[in-house]
């Protein structure tokens, strides 16, 4: 499990909120909660370390992150999903 699948896997349960990411991590960020796989983000945040975090539909194209990501069918379907709703 990555920061990735981890926050398509709470997408497909019903979460909703904006993916986040900063080249090495990805964040999802709702109006009232930030989903933070291992909790790296926060870690990070409070060393000081956090680098800027971008939407991932600005960041890169939905066959780009397959690519990154190595996303399997399942989780393929799920960016899309995740990017048509954008």
């Amino acid at each position: 499990m990555d920061c990735l699948r981890y926050l398509l896997n709470l997408l497909a349960d019903g979460h909703r909120f904006t993916i986040y990411y900063n080249s090495d991590h990805c964040i999802g960020v709702s109006e009232t909660k930030i989903f933070d796989f291992n909790n790296q983000f926060k870690k990070a945040f409070l060393q000081g370390l956090c680098d800027m975090y971008l939407p991932l539909t600005i960041c890169h194209e939905k066959e780009t992150v397959k690519r990154i990501f190595n996303l399997d069918e399942q989780y393929s379907k799920l960016i899309d999903e995740y990017y048509g709703s954008k």
